[in-house]
């Protein structure tokens, strides 16, 4: 009895400490749990957040659209950041280089160009700046490191393809990549040496099954990636930590430079079965492309559908390290039509503060401002918006 008022004693005294050194304020209403196991904290929040629900208010402030002739416009821009200095940093994949932009708008130079030499980029995918300005640039089984103006400084020649990445102080690497074992397909979390000699696997989930036929003599693998196909959603914070969580799942996962595991973030909340109304719109979308190609039963074999819908399809953290979840949509189209996206938000704590609505999915969110790429689909045209967030200071972050 002794012994079990002691271990109670000990966890509410850790629990008391942890929320006193993050410089958190315990809310006495927050109806979740708190657990600690195994040296991680485990935050299971309710469906209701603690502050409710909030809209940002929203004013744009800048356009930033690159196209005076044709050598100018952006193809691609698959990634927004900025630096300590709040410059404006663009990943043009298709172009194979980084536009740089200064906090007003103003363009300063491009970083980095097609080709294979050093600073020169083949298909980059993923980029992030470090304390001290160091530009990471992910391309293929590559990461580049660059100085802030772009100067080469050395390459880290990756075994695997990584989907998301990042590079601590001593030079060892986070990465996700995907395996392929028999007939079943995983995305691994995995922290790699400076050297990648060793690894140390962080989290594995599942990815479905690989469907492979033979035509002729060969063996061809099919696989049709939709908007109900759980995704491995991950982020960068700003203190070392990364957050990462599979979408089929409603936890967010913190952890260190060197993977150890800080923070789960749980919310209870029970999953939506996939309609077959669902699955019929999904497959009339493909089917134009790959049913007279494939066949009929191919495709639909190809088009794994997990038992419940993913819960998001979009993570982003700010500055104050609060998590931005965005709520995934159903495909079935609403009489009433809505075009907001719906946030769940947590802080740095693992505390579930607010649900927030915003009419587009942001790309970054930064500062009071949020970043935007708006491509028109029927022009073509792509413009990078920033908008300020009016009421960013009245949102609450300590509980």
């Amino acid at each position: 009895m002794i012994e079990k008022l002691l271990k109670f004693l000990f966890l509410a005294l850790f629990i008391f400490n942890y929320n006193f050194l993050s410089g958190e304020d315990i809310n006495l209403s927050w109806k979740g749990k708190s657990e600690f196991q195994n040296g991680i904290i485990i935050k299971t929040n309710t469906g209701e957040p603690i502050f409710g629900e909030i809209n940002f208010d929203l004013e744009e402030n800048l356009s930033i659209h690159f196209g005076k002739d044709e050598n100018d416009l952006f193809e691609w821009i698959s990634k927004i950041e900025l630096d300590c200095e709040n410059n404006i940093y663009l990943l043009d994949s298709k172009k194979c280089t980084i536009f740089k932009y200064d906090n007003q708008g103003k363009y300063l130079y491009r970083i980095g160009r097609k080709g294979a030499g050093p600073a020169e980029f083949r298909r980059p995918r993923d980029f992030f700046i470090d304390k001290k300005g160091k530009i990471y640039v992910l391309d293929n089984r590559i990461i580049h490191i660059l100085t802030n103006s772009g100067n080469y400084k050395k390459q880290i020649k990756l075994n695997k393809y990584a989907t998301n990445f990042f590079v601590n102080s001593k030079g060892e690497i986070i990465i996700s990549f995907r395996s392929y074992s028999g007939k079943k397909k995983e995305i691994i979390v995995a922290l790699f040496s400076s050297d990648l000699k060793t690894e140390k696997k962080i989290a594995a989930f599942s990815e479905g099954e690989i469907i492979r036929r033979k035509i002729g003599d060969k063996k061809v693998t099919f696989y049709v990636e939709h908007i109900y196909t759980p995704g491995l959603y991950f982020a960068r914070m700003y203190d070392d930590k990364c957050v990462f969580s599979n979408s089929s799942n409603y936890v967010l996962i913190v952890i260190d430079k060197r993977g150890n595991t800080l923070l789960k973030i749980k919310k209870e909340e029970k999953g939506y079965p996939i309609l077959k109304t669902e699955k019929k719109i999904i497959y009339g979308k493909f089917a134009p492309y790959y049913e007279k190609k494939w066949g009929k039963k191919v495709l639909q074999e190809a088009l794994q559908f997990p038992k419940y819908r993913p819960f998001f399809n979009r993570m982003i953290v700010d500055e104050k390290g609060r998590i931005y979840v965005a709520r995934l949509k159903s495909v079935i189209k609403k009489k009433k039509k809505d075009t907001h996206i719906t946030f769940d938000v947590f802080n740095k704590d693992g505390y579930y503060i607010y649900q927030i609505r915003v009419p587009f999915i942001p790309n970054l969110i930064r500062n009071g401002y949020l970043y935007y790429i708006d491509e028109n689909n029927e022009s073509e045209d792509i413009k990078v918006k920033r908008f300020k967030i009016k009421n960013w200071l009245s949102i609450k972050n300590k509980i």
